[in-house]
C-alpha cells in the first residue's frame, strides 16, 4: 500500500468507522447515499463481499456498514 497525495496533500482526508463491536449498523440498498456529495465513500459488508456504496447500489446489495472515507 502506498500513499496518495494531489498536488501536495493527502487524498485521505478523514475515516470515520460507523459499526462497533457493540452497535452493528445495517442498511438496505434504498438507504445506500452519496458521502461527502460523491467524493468520498462508504465501505459495507454485504453478501456479496466488501464493496463500496456504489457498487453496492449497482450489485443491488445491503449490508453492514464498517466505516466512511473521504
Amino acid at each position: 500500500m502506498t500513499l496518495s497525495y494531489e498536488n501536495g496533500a493527502h487524498r485521505i482526508n478523514g475515516v470515520q468507522r460507523i459499526s462497533k463491536p457493540g452497535r452493528r449498523l445495517y442498511t438496505k440498498v434504498a438507504d445506500i447515499h452519496p458521502v461527502k456529495f460523491g467524493k468520498g465513500h462508504m465501505i459495507l459488508s454485504t453478501p456479496a463481499g466488501i464493496l463500496t456504496n456504489d457498487e453496492a447500489v449497482e450489485k443491488k446489495v445491503g449490508g453492514e456498514q464498517l466505516f466512511i472515507i473521504w
